[in-house]
């Protein structure tokens, strides 16, 4: 379950497709929505400051998402306690970014799941 009091949802991705969709899942499951750039200083920033309940990341084996992003929020004690969830093609990414992500889904996400996560982490 998430520590935060914010229930929003912070969305990573760089895919229009993923962003679209993910905007819309987040809007209809009546989170507020919160957007960063695709850097790990940028989504730590942006984690630290807004305390998002959730962060849903676009994620592939040759992304940097689960090579950079994901330990560096990970190593950090102020987003550590964050859930993520990496989306990915491939299933799980790598292991990794298996080991550090809360939960993993497989794309296309179809918003039952995304709500199953939702209720599955308490959000």
């Amino acid at each position: 379950m998430s520590h935060s009091s914010n229930n929003s949802i912070l969305v990573i991705g760089v895919d229009s497709h993923f962003c679209y969709l993910m905007r819309r899942y987040v809007v209809e499951s009546a989170h507020p929505l919160l957007f960063s750039a695709p850097d790990e200083q940028a989504v730590i920033a942006v984690a630290m400051s807004e305390k998002p309940a959730l962060i849903v990341m676009e994620a592939g084996p040759f992304s940097i998402y689960s090579r950079t992003i994901l330990p560096g929020l990970r190593s950090n004690k102020f987003t550590a306690c964050i859930p993520v969830v990496v989306c990915s093609w491939q299933g799980e990414t790598d292991g990794q970014s298996s080991a550090r992500a809360d939960i993993h889904l497989q794309m296309p996400v179809l918003y039952g799941d995304f709500l199953q996560v939702l209720s599955r982490l308490g959000i």
